[in-house]
């Protein structure tokens, strides 16, 4: 049987650039080399594309744009970097954040009739976009945190408006954070009027949109999920943070930060979650996979759901293949399964008429 071709995209244009790197790796390392043959393609800080063809390691530890420059010329037009995917079968956007997450390489991929991995246009975009899934989740009723939308221009011109729109619908302490960003770049917890201005211009560095957002005392639950029509889900992780919230620096560098499965809630709440997550992933239209996150106070027996991601970590300390390893799916048979519903998502799109 003849192998497929995949081709794996890593880096990006990103304030999430070193994680895609480290999630590329666990994505390389445990696609089945029996089932398909793997070319891999580095996209650097600056957008640069490079057919790469070194070690793992050093993508792993950030050397590998420096290995790229000393080999063959750069895919500096889009019509290179059409002619090397000529051959593949697969794409499998190993992308975080900004010009990867939100449906960009998604649309490009989708215009050249390429299969990929992961959610489509819509349910990338939809998602990247916070303030877009809260209206979302608003109206088909899965529970969340208060939250107040400004725009940049707002935030620019009426400043002292915006505060007071926040301090009317939202008690401190609360979160400030860019609608369109991951793994908390540009987030703060604030506890007053000042720090909510100082929060409000760290946020507008990072996009032109902002979401205040409701503190909620008590858990952060994760959920994995995979799948299209009939998505799976796994059981729930707990996240203990070693910063005062789950921030990037918490995420990705501190050793105090600890995930803990299963999270060792009742099977009441543990449940509620599951519904909600599926009732999120199919409201925001996702395929191939995602991880949701959750707030969840026992105390008061209240789930609120906080955002999905829809191309999730898979570094070492990520919970997405974590959770699924505790069901017995290791990363050989997630990454083949991840690999497989992208082809069965192109066929299904495929499948519809485009003329009338």
């Amino acid at each position: 049987m003849k192998k497929a071709n995949v081709a794996v995209l890593f880096g990006g244009m990103s304030t999430e650039h070193e994680v895609s790197c480290r999630s590329a790796v666990f994505v390389i390392r445990n696609i089945d080399r029996e089932k398909y043959d793997v070319r891999l393609f580095g996209i650097t800080k600056k957008g640069v594309w490079y057919l790469y063809e070194g070690n793992t390691e050093n993508i792993e530890n950030g050397s590998w744009v420096k290995e790229a420059e000393q080999g063959p010329q750069p895919l500096y037009k889009t019509e290179q970097f059409i002619k090397e995917l000529k051959n593949i079968d697969i794409v499998f956007p190993v992308l975080h954040g900004k010009n990867g997450e939100d449906g960009t390489i998604q649309g490009f991929l989708q215009v050249l009739d390429i299969p990929y991995v992961g959610c489509g246009v819509l349910a990338s975009s939809g998602c990247m976009d916070k303030s877009i899934a809260k209206a979302v989740f608003e109206t088909v009723g899965i529970p969340q945190g208060k939250y107040v939308t400004l725009l940049k221009r707002d935030i620019e011109e009426k400043l002292d408006e915006c505060i007071r729109a926040c301090e009317e619908a939202i008690e401190y302490p609360c979160f400030v954070k860019p609608a369109n960003a991951g793994s908390s770049v540009g987030v703060s917890k604030v506890y007053d009027k000042e720090q909510l201005s100082a929060a409000l211009q760290l946020a507008l560095q990072y996009d032109g949109r902002v979401l205040v957002e409701e503190y909620i005392k008590g858990l952060e639950i994760e959920i994995s999920v995979m799948g299209n029509e009939e998505p799976l889900v796994s059981g729930t992780g707990k996240i203990i943070a070693g910063n005062e919230f789950y921030d990037y620096h918490a995420k990705y560098i501190s050793q105090d930060s600890k995930v803990i499965i299963p999270s060792g809630l009742d099977k009441g709440l543990e449940q509620k979650v599951k519904d909600y997550a599926v009732a999120a992933y199919k409201a925001m239209d996702c395929s191939g996979f995602a991880r949701i996150d959750f707030f969840v106070n026992t105390e008061e027996q209240r789930v609120c759901i906080n955002e999905i991601n829809t191309i999730p970590g898979f570094t070492s300390i990520s919970m997405y293949p974590k959770l699924w390893e505790k069901e017995g799916i290791n990363g050989k048979e997630l990454i083949t399964r991840l690999i497989e519903y992208g082809f069965n998502r192109y066929d299904y799109v495929k499948s519809f008429k485009t003329e009338y």
